[in-house]
């Protein structure tokens, strides 16, 4: 989908605010960034063990035990309302240091752990002038700093949920980042197989879960590139999908409706582990999404829109 042209948009305005707000919501971009629905662990099939010597794969970080994480995100969105574009949002790249503690011993395979904002500062500075002057303003404002939160993750790598409240009162430009760090702490989450592997093993997650009301199936492959000692480097190739469904915008008028009429999403990366901590050390991961809604008015007459996101999750050594 083109989304690079910056034309007037001629769509009635309530219309086009409906439709931008369903976009937004849907893709987590919004100012509260949506939270999915605490999610079952994923369906995992091994299908290649690799190669020998084999062990399981396990996080086994102990009570109390720290780590501090380095995370660089940035999102780029483009979008089409009533077949008019909107400009390309560019949004300035943000570095957080996080620094997190294991909370107590694994019980029933789930492993508790909180988390603190340390530092916050721009990594990249985008393509908006004006997003950027507002994000430094806000920034020197309210820096997010020592703002907490908990994660909870299967001692197998998967995030079962990220809770991390904004405050009241925050920016525009920082909600977005709350938003943005909720997903990229669930995103990050490697699940592992359960049989004992080496390099080259393969195996499938396929995880049903549900984000602003969108029933969603995120199925991925992950491959075993090195394994040495505790650290695993992991590749991973993922797609996210969902069917046609109605989906549920807040706030729409009397007898109006929005309808999600199609999605697919991907990303691919590598992430390095070590599975005596929490999080991953290093590595990089992509995600491209493309939406299409429609909305259908009693008063105004249908809608649709459509959007087309791109994120980069980096984790530095």
């Amino acid at each position: 989908m083109e989304c690079n042209a910056a034309r007037p948009v001629k769509c009635r305005p309530l219309r086009a605010a409906g439709l931008f707000a369903a976009l937004c919501l849907a893709q987590g971009c919004g100012p509260d960034g949506p939270r999915p629905s605490a999610p079952a662990d994923p369906t995992v099939a091994l299908a290649d063990a690799g190669a020998e010597p084999r062990r399981l794969l396990r996080h086994e970080a102990a009570p109390g035990a720290e780590q501090t994480a380095t995370l660089v995100v940035g999102m780029r969105m483009g979008m089409v309302l009533d077949g008019a574009d909107l400009p390309v949002q560019d949004i300035p790249a943000l570095r957080s240091t996080l620094s997190l503690r294991v909370l107590g011993p694994i019980e029933d395979g789930a492993l508790p752990l909180a988390f603190t904002i340390a530092t916050v500062e721009i990594a990249g500075r985008g393509s908006d002038a004006a997003r950027l002057r507002e994000l430094e303003e806000d920034l020197a404002l309210q820096n997010p700093a020592g703002i907490a939160g908990t994660v909870t993750r299967s001692c197998r790598g998967h995030a079962r949920a990220v809770d991390l409240e904004i405050p009241r009162g925050a920016r525009s430009s920082l909600r977005h980042y709350f938003g943005n760090l909720r997903q990229a702490l669930g995103a990050l989450a490697t699940p592992l197989p359960e049989e004992a592997v080496g390099v080259g093993a393969r195996w499938r997650a396929v995880t049903t879960l549900e984000m602003a009301g969108l029933k969603l199936t995120h199925s991925a492959e992950y491959c075993l590139q090195a394994l040495a000692g505790d650290e695993a480097t992991v590749a991973i190739d993922a797609i996210l999908l969902a069917e046609p469904q109605t989906f549920p915008l807040p706030d729409l008028p009397p007898g109006a409706r929005c309808e999600l009429l199609a999605l697919e999403g991907t990303a691919c990366g590598e992430l390095v582990l070590d599975l005596t901590r929490t999080f991953p050390v290093a590595g990089e991961l992509r995600c491209v999404l493309d939406m299409r809604l429609g909305i259908h008015d009693p008063k105004s007459g249908p809608a649709q829109a459509m959007s087309h996101l791109e994120m980069r999750f980096l984790v530095e050594r």
